[in-house]
Parts: structure tokens; sequence; C-alpha cells
């Protein structure tokens, strides 16, 4: 597992994880986060709004240690896997470059 807050480049070393983990930060889009969900990675997201919004509420949340332990303790390999799937499917119908330039230029 590793933290979202990757280092810029890292991508290399992410296609190697078997699951990406999210703790809070600034709030908004994590950009590590989407990269993460594109590679096809299960994301065990912390439980704040943003990264609820961001994987439209298909990930495995966690609000605190404790909670990150019991996850990690009951997931399964079939879950792992429908969540990676979701993840893949939800950044390429939201996260592409097309819909998002749209959004903004509706936007202003």
């Amino acid at each position: 597992l590793r933290m979202c807050q990757s280092p810029a480049g890292a991508s290399g070393h992410l296609r190697n994880l078997r699951a990406k983990t999210c703790r809070p930060g600034a709030g908004g889009t994590n950009p590590s986060l989407v990269e993460a969900m594109y590679l096809g990675l299960p994301i065990l997201a912390y439980g704040v709004q943003y990264n609820r919004e961001t994987t439209e509420g298909k990930a495995l949340y966690f609000d605190d240690k404790d909670g990150l332990v019991k996850l990690l303790e009951n997931i399964d390999e079939e879950q792992l896997q429908i969540v990676a799937h979701d993840m893949f499917v939800v950044a390429k119908e939201n996260y592409v470059w097309e819909k998002i330039a749209k959004q903004y230029a509706e936007l202003f």
C-alpha cells in the first residue's frame, strides 16, 4: 500500500501496487488518486467528502487508523478486483481532458 501524496513522476512505482490508500489533504480532486484509478488499482480512501465524490462512492473508505486496520483485515481478493474495476471505469468516464475542458467552457 502507498499513500496518495506520491511525488510527481511516481507512476512507474504506482503500477506495481496492489492497492492505493488515500489520506486527507487540502481537499478537492487529488491527482494521485485519479492516476491510481486510471491504473486500475483498488482504492482505500479516507472517508472525506471530496474522496467520496472523486470515486463516486465506489472506493473502500476508512475514517481513522482503526477503521483502516479493520478494512485491511476484512478485505478479500474479489472485493479488491471489483473496486479496481469500478475505479478504472469512473476515471475513464470522468477524468478525461475533453470532458473537463467542456465543463470549464460551460462554467465560464
